[in-house]
């Protein structure tokens, strides 16, 4: 079980990464946009760390999707195992806006 949670975390890191990156964003940027802390964000998308409920909502809407569409695309990614694989599919993205302050995301 174990194992599985671990690589459940480096899937939804590997997730946001890819898509941060397909967008053009720093770590920074989203952390504003999305009201996270940059440190933890870091965390996140190396799979260190574990991701609480609302802060998938959060990175979901800084994202501009829906968090059940984010929960998706990690579970394409644990199904498709291209976390252990090394390898990244293309996911089709949307613009997201400028940041202001991160407050009032929802």
């Amino acid at each position: 079980m174990k194992f599985q949670l671990e690589h459940l975390r480096q899937s939804f890191g590997f997730t946001i990464k890819r898509l941060r990156r397909e967008r053009g964003i720093t770590q920074a940027e989203l952390a504003c946009r999305s009201n996270i802390d940059r440190s933890y964000l870091s965390a996140l998308e190396s799979g260190s760390r574990n991701i609480a409920l609302n802060n998938i909502w959060q990175l979901a809407v800084a994202f501009g999707m829906l968090p059940s569409a984010l929960l998706r695309i990690v579970e394409s990614n644990l199904n498709n195992d291209s976390v252990a694989k090394g390898k990244e599919s293309k996911v089709s993205v949307s613009p997201i806006e400028e940041c202001d302050d991160g407050k009032d995301i929802l």
